[in-house]
């Protein structure tokens, strides 16, 4: 995904607990995700005691704040 001035976005597909499903999501710079909502079953799903964040801990790829 590109933003206003050419700036790219990092994506993460990030598995859902509840249902198994995967879906693109793009990462926050910055900031760590502590939770996010499935887009097929409507779960809240909450980032593990321990893991940085959902992306850290679901996902394909680590967060920006994470690698440092």
């Amino acid at each position: 995904m590109k933003l206003a001035g050419g700036k790219r976005t990092k994506k993460a597909k990030i598995k859902c607990l509840n249902c198994g499903h995967v879906q693109d999501i793009d990462v926050p710079k910055g900031i760590c995700l502590q939770f996010y909502k499935c887009e097929r079953c409507g779960k809240m799903i909450n980032s593990p005691k321990g893991s940085c964040c959902v992306i850290c801990a679901y996902s394909d790829t680590k967060c920006p704040v994470s690698v440092g």
